[in-house]
């Protein structure tokens, strides 16, 4: 007995489960299914003797049957047949030639353009998903954004886009693109439609990815619309060529390691006195306490474009390594504090490992942004290996968690 016929009468539970679900979603259709069950049960009853107690029963059986069909159809994805034929024809099967087990689609309730198919793996490891998704992309005749192993460890949530082409290899930065809402960056362009970022929802980020991948194009980007929405902008700048354009003039820019520690002195003590004022004002965060003020409290955003020129000790002497671990413990503060009180680093690294990033700092920043990259840096930014999935030729392409691959906006600095 192979792995699929053993599971049949799980999938079949499964298939009548997610009737019942629909059902429960649509009244109508319950009650219509309740008035055809019982019309059914009613005919069987005129045309049987309604003495005889065996034919009762078996009227019931029949129905209850109907009624499990019912739910059994209901509960079947209407392409299920046709998706697991497709995967079969690409070859993603298990040992036993069985397919995975399609178990629902639905849409995101946030994106419509987004699709959710949750399927059983009938054993197929993790690993061959995560490895093999350009089979599972062609099955679904979609692009994969995201690949999640459930808690189960049974089942995997696939999230796709309908396949209607590439992504464009260049988009033009245009300040006309700027959100009206407050504090959402945009970063370019992704299958699901336009990338924002929430700094409400998002307390940092991290963008990572080898040499000329476009780190400090897109850095600048995001930095910009920070400045346009009235953020006071900290920028470390040691190599002194990133930020020399006037544009950035008006913003606080450390060119050394011992002014970029005062700077951060200052923001701890700032952080401090709004916690002082948010206790006082009953807020949770900036955006309750700015609701019935006139003068509005500013975010503030720390930045970096190559953070391992600011925290490698390599080479150090004992009193700069002391230094950098002051600063190490003043950005990890931040990493765990910032958000509520209106304070976000935003930080560019080629390689963010442990030596260079301590856990500390990268465990709270939970937007990971990764351009073109290996399997050691995808899976040190990411936690996966999909950023080897980015063309080599590519400029300014990225990959997100959660969202998948993307064209960054081609970013110009201004005279």
């Amino acid at each position: 007995m192979n792995n699929f016929t053993s599971n049949s009468g799980y999938f079949a539970f499964l298939r009548i489960k997610a009737g019942l679900c629909r059902v429960r979603m649509r009244r109508i259709i319950s009650c219509l299914m309740w008035l055809e069950g019982m019309g059914v049960f009613a005919i069987l009853l005129l045309i049987i003797d309604k003495t005889n107690i065996q034919n009762i029963i078996s009227a019931a059986i029949i129905t209850i049957v109907f009624v499990l069909i019912t739910l059994y159809m209901l509960g079947t994805p209407l392409r299920a047949r046709r998706i697991s034929d497709y995967l079969r024809q690409t070859g993603f099967v298990d040992d036993e030639k069985n397919t995975p087990f399609l178990i629902s689609i639905t849409k995101d309730k946030k994106n419509p353009k987004i699709r959710e198919y949750i399927f059983d793996t009938v054993g197929i490891p993790f690993a061959r998903w995560d490895k093999e998704r350009e089979k599972v992309e062609t099955a679904l005749n979609s692009h994969i954004i995201d690949l999640k192993l459930q808690k189960d460890k049974r089942t995997v949530l696939v999230r796709a886009v309908d396949a209607i082409g590439a992504l464009p290899d260049s988009v033009e930065w245009k300040d006309n693109f700027i959100s009206k809402e407050n504090f959402v960056l945009k970063a370019g362009i992704g299958y699901a439609g336009e990338l924002e970022i929430n700094l409400d929802k998002v307390s940092h980020i991290l963008i990572g990815g080898a040499t000329g991948s476009g780190k400090t194009i897109l850095l600048k980007c995001l930095l910009f619309q920070c400045v346009k929405k009235g953020a006071v902008l900290y920028l470390a700048d040691f190599k002194q060529v990133d930020f020399v354009k006037p544009m950035w003039s008006r913003n606080i820019i450390s060119y050394d390691i011992d002014s970029f520690e005062s700077h951060l002195s200052k923001i701890i003590e700032t952080m401090n006195e709004r916690k002082e004022l948010f206790n006082a004002s009953k807020s949770t965060n900036i955006n309750e306490y700015n609701k019935n003020r006139n003068a509005k409290m500013k975010r503030i955003i720390v930045a970096c474009d190559e953070v391992a020129e600011l925290l490698d000790t390599t080479g150090a002497d004992k009193d700069i390594k002391t230094q950098i671990k002051r600063i190490t413990g003043m950005l990890s503060t931040i990493a765990r504090q910032g958000r509520a009180f209106g304070i976000h680093l935003i930080i560019a690294t080629q390689r963010p490992d442990a030596d260079i990033l301590p856990g500390q700092i990268k465990n709270n920043i939970n937007c990971r942004i990764c351009g073109r990259a290996d399997e050691v840096l995808s899976r040190i930014i990411l936690d996966s290996t999909i950023a080897t999935q980015i063309p080599k030729s590519a400029q300014g392409r990225f990959m997100i968690d959660d969202i998948g691959q993307f064209q960054a906006y081609y970013f110009k600095e201004r005279g």
